[in-house]
Formats: structure tokens, sequence, C-alpha cells
């Protein structure tokens, strides 16, 4: 199973300890149950009939690396050595990741007893039901194979779930499971924003464009960063976090199997369709992602950015940059001014600039998780460096200013 969370160098603590009372199964989970075989099929189809042979024919269960082997021509996946993915943790077989403990998803074979570290991935199992689990952190979150050695269990594989509190969990037609939760935002008290936005206009006028910034004076500058900030509430959100991604399972011949997964309590249920034909070992898998998450929400937030007006936005502007010249060269704050005017001539360029480069990071945060920096650096050049370093040193006062707190954190995480 590979489980992609919502896009890592935040140290992470991940404990699991949280039980899953107060989690709340849509409805929709019941209306979409059914084996389904979409999934296993798209599997099936990748596997190398010979490799997989050869697999099988040195398989051994005692044997962990002969287990990753088998995984690995069945289910290849980009692995990250488990003790190196500050996102991820592995603990008495539990294997979880995240951005934070409030967001941490995790999971584990039940009954797996403790987890050998082989070539930086974690193997466990229940020997006495012939199930071996194959775990490694991925780019985008974390996956988790089962290889089932006969049919005593065969038709129905249980892990253990730990999900933040109040997290809710929705069923999709193709047998995804999305996981929400509770997540705390700053938000402007109702006319703070328009106060802002008349008070700047009376400084700059009104119906300015991006280009209008490049001619404003010092002094209508600093009367724009002394407009005192919106004052702001804190407000609970419910966010998706991470998906556990559509269910498969094939066989030792490469057969794709039907299966979907039941929420069952504190369990995740992944029943198998097998018949007398079925051959063994059986590979399962369920895999869950949380980068595409956080990714998707700092695109979101770099959309809105776009629509400010542009009062607003010379408002922020001028927060940051007179926050900024004040600032030591050497402390943070004067790091992220020196990468902010290598994004352009003027400040209007530099905000369009960073905009654009933040975007491009967000869409391959999406598609690459925490490998995306280096693809990002290695085609955005010098103006994509200085987004990111102006976003990092800026840290939370680029993230506030300019509506893109979540690009933040991604980027932290990174």
């Amino acid at each position: 199973m590979k489980v992609q969370n919502s896009a890592w160098s935040l140290p992470v603590a991940l404990v699991i300890t949280s039980a899953l009372s107060l989690i709340n199964v849509s409805a929709s989970a019941g209306e979409n149950s059914g084996l389904l075989e979409t999934a296993s099929k798209a599997i099936a189809d990748q596997v190398d009939a010979g490799e997989l042979s050869a697999a099988i024919d040195n398989y051994d269960a005692s044997n962990k690396a002969s287990v990753i082997d088998l995984v690995d021509v069945v289910a290849p996946e980009e692995s990250i050595y488990i003790n190196d993915a500050p996102d991820v943790d592995i603990n008495d077989a539990w294997i979880a990741g995240g951005f934070d403990d409030e967001t941490s998803v995790g999971l584990k074979l039940s009954g797996a007893g403790s987890a050998d570290i082989v070539d930086g991935v974690a193997v466990s199992g229940d020997p006495d039901m012939g199930i071996e689990s194959v775990s490694r952190a991925t780019p985008n979150g974390a996956q988790v194979v089962a290889v089932i050695d006969n049919q005593k269990t065969a038709q129905e594989l249980a892990f253990d779930l730990d999900v933040p509190d109040a997290a809710t969990l929705t069923q999709l037609p193709d047998g995804s499971i999305t996981i929400s939760a509770p997540v705390e935002i700053e938000v402007s008290l109702p006319g703070e924003d328009a106060r802002i936005e008349a008070q700047a206009e009376q400084i700059i006028g009104a119906n300015v464009t991006l280009d209008d910034l490049d001619s404003l004076t010092d002094e209508q500058w600093n009367a724009l960063a002394d407009i005192p900030d919106a004052e702001t509430k804190t407000v609970t959100s419910i966010q998706e976090i991470a998906v556990i991604e559509e269910p498969w399972a094939i066989d030792a011949n490469g057969k794709a199997l039907e299966t979907e997964y039941v929420l069952n309590g504190t369990a995740l249920i992944q029943k198998i369709a097998t018949t007398e034909d079925t051959a063994y070992p059986v590979i399962a898998d369920p895999s869950w992602t949380w980068w595409v998450k956080k990714g998707a929400a700092c695109a979101s937030g770099v959309l809105a950015m776009a629509t400010f007006g542009y009062a607003r936005v010379s408002v922020s502007i001028a927060k940051l940059v007179v926050q900024m010249k004040k600032a030591s060269s050497a402390s943070k704050l004067g790091r992220a001014y020196s990468a902010w005017k290598k994004l352009g001539s003027t400040d209007s360029k530099r905000f369009a600039e960073f905009g654009k480069q933040i975007k491009s990071l967000a869409s391959l945060v999406v598609k690459h998780g925490n490998r995306a920096l280096g693809r990002h650096r290695s085609v955005a050049g010098a103006k994509g460096r200085a987004a990111v370093t102006f976003l990092q040193e800026g840290a939370k006062a680029v993230g506030t200013a300019f509506g893109v707190y979540q690009c933040w954190e991604m980027v932290d995480a990174l």
C-alpha cells in the first residue's frame, strides 16, 4: 500500500498513539463497496513475466532480501532509505509520516512483529499466518506491500491504521480513501481586509495596476508599511491530508485479482478474491501519499495571491520590503531581501516572478513529492532558486503577507 501525504526537512516525531474512536467514516464508503480489479490489472500489465518467475523461484519468506526483491519486481517504487527520510518514521512495524504530529498517518500489518531494516527498507511479518510486509519511504509518502505465502489468510489482510483525532475517511468510487482532518489556520476578522485596502488606496490611489507600484515613492512605501496588520482569529479548517491509494493484488503468476478496502474500527481490511487456481505467494499493496495534498494547497494559495487587488499587494510588498531593508544582511530576513532582489529589477516584477516560480514548484511537488526541489532547481535556474530562498528565509513573514503560508510549510519541509 502506498500512502501519499499532502509534500520534508521538518523534524517529525511520529509516535503512534492516537485512537480512532473519533474517526468518522463517510457514508459513501458503503455505497462504493465492491471488489475492484482495475488497479490490479494496471500492476499486472507492467510486471515482466520472466523477472516475476525468477523472483518467485528465489523467494524464501525467511530471507528478507528475497521478499524485497519480489516486491521490487511487482511494485517498483522510487525508495528513500528509511532512516534518511525525516518525514517518515518506522517504529515497532508501524510506518508513519506527515508534516507534523497533527497530520501524521500511520499503518502496519496487524500482528506484525518488530521490523528489520534491510537496505533501508523495513520488513516485518506474521510467521504463523504466512504473511510478510515490506514498508518503505517514497518521495510522495509511504508504501506497504504484503506478501501472502499460503491460503490461511489469503482472502483478507488486516492493517492497523493511525490517523489524527477527529479525522474523516471517505472512500471513493475507485476504492481509494481520502483522509481529512481539522487544521487550525489564521484568518482576518470581518472587515479587516477591506480596511487595509481602503487605507492603501488613500496612499496610492484607486485602480492602480501592478506596474504602477514601481513608481511609488519611498514615503508611500513607508506609509503602506505603517498600515496596521489585519486583526485575525484562529479557525479550524477541514483539509485533506493524505490519500490511501486504490488497492491492488496479483498472484505468483502475475494474474490480477479483484480486491477492495473495508474500514472496520481501527483496522483497514483489504479483501482479496482468490480461487483454487490462485498461485502463491499473493502480493497486495496499500499505499498512501501526502505530498500531493500539500502541493495542491500551495498551488491554490498562489492562485488566490494572483487575484489580490493591487492595493493589497502593495501593502504586502511594502511591509516585507521595509522589514527586510531594516534587517541585518546576515539575518534570515536580510538573506530573504537579497533573494527578493534577484527575482527582478522592480518590486512588481519580483512579485510576479515569485508567484510564477512557487506555482511551478507546487506543480512539481504534486508529481514528484520531496524530489521536487532538486527538479525545480535544475529547470528554473537562478530565479527559481531565489524564489525558494526568499520563501525559506522570509518564512512566516512571506507566507502570511502573500497568503501562501502553506507554500512556506511545503518548502520548509522539502
